[in-house]
């Protein structure tokens, strides 16, 4: 719990450009995943664990479109055109994901 404590508290004591990394990343995921396993038992859990993964790339991929559109774009554009990079990333993830399995 401390360095969930420190990661939180940390955006605290870095500049601008550093401390908003830290609003994209793994801060919420604990909490959900206990109200999962609490609520929902192990199987989801573990569903949720598995594919964290795929959704921390996406994550990543949405503040990189992010940096580089708001720039160009505004706040409202931007995140718009992010929205759906990310879209199109997790639906070609899932195409992929689908092949595979077959």
């Amino acid at each position: 719990s401390l360095i969930i404590l420190a990661y939180s508290f940390s955006p605290n004591f870095l500049d601008e450009e550093f401390s908003g990394l830290f609003s994209a990343f793994q801060t919420p995921v604990f909490p959900l995943i206990m109200i999962i396993h609490l609520t929902y038992g192990k199987e989801p859990t573990h569903t949720l664990i598995k594919n964290i993964p795929k959704g921390q790339i996406a994550v990543i991929f949405y503040v990189l479109c992010i940096y580089f559109t708001y720039s160009i774009y505004g706040i409202y554009l931007g995140t718009l055109l992010a929205y759906l990079l990310v879209a199109i990333y997790l639906l070609f993830l899932f195409l992929i994901n689908k092949r595979i399995k077959k």
